[in-house]
């Protein structure tokens, strides 16, 4: 699940010309693996919440709503 959320996730945010990282999870989880498994903590390894979350991910990329790295999605359940 966190392998998808991760892949599904934009890399990058343009802000005044500069490209700014949305996927870095470096300050906050030292492998993918850790970050995969924090996130399933987070949805308590529910399939449906993770459907649920895929499909608010999908809504706010069409809607230019992604705004914040993925460990703050994550962390602060945005």
């Amino acid at each position: 699940m966190g392998q998808e959320l991760f892949e599904a996730y934009p890399p990058f945010l343009s802000s005044n010309g500069k490209l700014l990282p949305l996927r870095n999870i470096a300050k906050k989880y030292n492998t993918l693996d850790e970050f995969y498994f924090a996130y399933s903590s987070a949805i308590k390894h529910n399939p449906e919440k993770h459907k649920e979350v895929m499909e608010l991910l999908e809504w706010g990329k069409e809607h230019g709503k992604i705004c914040y790295g993925i460990c703050e999605f994550i962390i602060s359940a945005k």
